[in-house]
Parts: C-alpha cells; structure tokens; sequence
C-alpha cells in the first residue's frame, strides 16, 4: 500500500522523500514494472547510499533482476573490494539461484588478478628483465605478497584497477 502511494507520489511531484533502504527496494521494483526510470534512478541512488557487508549480495541479486545496471555495478565494486569479509563469504550462497552473477564476480577477479600480475611483470621487465625471464627476472622477483587476497588487493582494488564496469569493457 504504501510503495503504490509513493508511486503516486512521484508521478504527481517528480519526487519521493523519506526513502528508506527497504521502502528503495520495493520502489525499484514498482519503478521497473511501471517503466518509470527517474523513479528508478532515485532508487538505486538511496540503496547505493546503504550498501552494507549484510545486504549488498540481497541488493546485487535484486538489482541484476530489475535491470538496475548502475546499482549492479556498485554492488559488484563492494563486493569485490570486501571479498576478505566472512559476511560477504557466507552471504555468496544466496547467489545459488543466480549463477551468472556468481560467474561475473569469478570472472572479474580473476581479471583483476590477471591485471595486476600483467602489470608487476611489466614493472619488473622495465627494470631490466626480459620476457624470457633473464637476468632482470631473476634480479627482480615477482612479489608474490601482494597476491595473497588477504592484503592489498582486496582492499584497494578500485585504486589499483577501477571500477567493475570497466572490467566489463562498457
């Protein structure tokens, strides 16, 4: 009753106020079925504001399912920049019933994973190495620390690699 009023609401004003996180949610909904994308927008912008550990796989499944793509990207970003915390581990079961969105998480952090090591090999042949692992190889060893996902690449990867949808190629 009170997601159809709020509907009537912003059809009338252009506007919705006191949006909560759950109240978003059911918007967002209401907004795909009515085909009313600022609605939508202003959605995902509340529930992108309250991406949490707890809720961000409920809000990537959701959003994936209501074609919510800026919210999709968001949650994605989260979860690959807190993969390290146990409540995003233990919250990637619910993606049993959505498999192409666990597939999406592999996929871009395996991406991630093949950048950076791209990127340190480049480092190391820069200094002097060659492809062909000479000398430089062997003066200059890969540092494998920084692969360990319980360090820097967890928690920096927006720094180190940018946003989800870039590895995407959008």
């Amino acid at each position: 009753h009170e997601v159809f009023l709020r509907v009537l609401e912003f059809i009338y004003t252009d506007t919705v106020v006191d949006v909560s996180l759950d109240l978003g949610i059911h918007l967002l909904v209401a907004s795909e079925h009515f085909l009313l994308d600022r609605l939508k927008a202003l959605c995902e912008d509340v529930i992108r504001r309250e991406i949490t550990a707890e809720n961000v796989i409920s809000i990537l499944i959701t959003s994936h399912q209501y074609t919510a793509t800026g919210l999709k990207d968001t949650a994605l970003d989260f979860i690959l920049e807190n993969l390290g915390d146990n409540k995003i581990n233990i919250g990637l079961d619910e993606l049993k019933s959505e498999p192409d969105l666990l597939v999406e998480i592999i996929r871009l952090q395996t991406l991630q994973l093949e950048v950076f090591i791209n990127a340190n090999r480049d480092g190391i042949e820069a200094e002097g190495g060659g492809a062909d692992g000479g000398p430089g190889m062997q003066s200059l060893p890969l540092d494998t620390s920084v692969l360990d996902p319980n360090q820097q690449l967890r928690r920096q990867p927006n720094d180190l690699f940018g946003p989800a949808a870039e590895w995407r190629g959008e």
